[in-house]
């Protein structure tokens, strides 16, 4: 990805090394070159020699152009690598956002779903206790039709019922009018 960068701005560290070795290459070359000519014009004496080394000081301007001219080339190459880590964060933020909302949906669609449960539970729970009471009812009505001889059979029906009724209405159901 990085490479791919680089080259729509016509730069790689392919490129770079290769200019690199190429200004080395001439840069050598010419302080050869410079030193036989020097060499042979001035002759090889001391003074001549120092000559030759101040002689060089062109070189050195050239050599810290390039420098130079090298260092700009890294700067904007670190330019384009935070560049591309700048969006690559911003894209790894914007992943982050959506899993942190797709969880907030997970987490309300789980809080939906217990509460059904919870729902679910308390009818169920309403159903045994509904058919525990009409059980009693039945039992006690039955006994009282079968002539038994249990006192308080009728009005523990009618506890029965009134339970059941109050049972019904705490849970919000309605009744309607009861047959007496």
């Amino acid at each position: 990805m990085e490479s791919n960068e680089h080259q729509e701005d016509g730069l790689n560290a392919k490129d770079l090394l290769r200019y690199f070795v190429w200004t080395a290459v001439v840069i050598a070359g010419v302080m050869v070159l410079y030193f036989l000519v020097v060499k042979w014009a001035y002759g090889g004496t001391l003074a001549n020699m120092a000559s030759f080394g101040d002689s060089f000081g062109p070189i050195n301007a050239f050599v810290s152009g390039v420098t130079f001219f090298v260092l700009i080339i890294s700067i904007i190459l670190q330019r384009n690598d935070l560049k591309a880590q700048t969006k690559a964060l911003m894209l790894q933020q914007t992943a982050l956002e959506q899993q942190i909302t797709e969880f907030q949906h997970q987490k309300d669609e789980m809080a939906r779903a217990a509460s059904a449960q919870e729902e679910a539970n308390r009818i169920t729970r309403l159903g045994f206790q509904v058919e525990a009471l009409k059980s009693r009812i039945a039992w006690h009505t039955a006994f009282i039709q079968r002539g038994g001889a249990l006192g308080n059979a009728d009005n523990r029906v009618k506890e029965h019922v009134e339970e059941l009724e109050t049972l019904l209405r705490q849970n919000g159901i309605e009744i309607g009018p009861r047959d007496h």
